[in-house]
């Protein structure tokens, strides 16, 4: 079953306002493009995190960009079930189209990666996410994390 965007969408930060309309932007230019999309995560506990890492669907044992509000996992809506199969690079083209990181190549395209998350998109360069972890660093409304 396919969750709600809005309350899935309400556990973005408020701390940054605008991080709440790019899921839904790109979900419409996918739309667009015949391809329909569900935001199917976005905060996650602590708890969801030790259990996705025990499953091997995660490489992080602690909790990532989606413990900010900062990160979006869309997957496609197939007849009204989520689903991870298929191509993603679409994604990637979208992602970087608003200027967010796509888990497909971790904002470094053309370089092969060794955990590709083709369904991730965040509002954070990797360099900047163990500054986000201290508590030191927060993205503001004009952060490019391409620049």
């Amino acid at each position: 079953m396919v969750a709600d965007l809005s309350r899935l969408l309400s556990h973005f930060s408020d701390r940054n306002r605008s991080v709440k309309n790019w899921p839904k932007q790109i979900i419409a230019d996918a739309a667009d493009e015949g391809i329909k999309l569900v935001a199917f995560e976005t905060y996650r506990s602590q708890a969801r995190q030790t259990k996705l890492f025990a499953q091997g669907a995660t490489q992080l044992k602690t909790v990532g960009v989606h413990h900010y509000g900062l990160a979006c996992d869309l997957v496609k809506d197939i007849a009204g079930s989520p689903s991870w199969k298929g191509d993603f690079k679409f994604l990637g083209k979208l992602a970087k189209k608003y200027d967010l990181i796509w888990g497909g190549d971790w904002g470094r395209p053309g370089v092969r990666t060794r955990f590709p998350d083709e369904v991730h998109i965040q509002r954070c360069a990797v360099s900047a996410q163990r500054r986000l972890f201290a508590g030191t660093w927060y993205p503001d409304e004009n952060y490019n994390p391409y620049a």
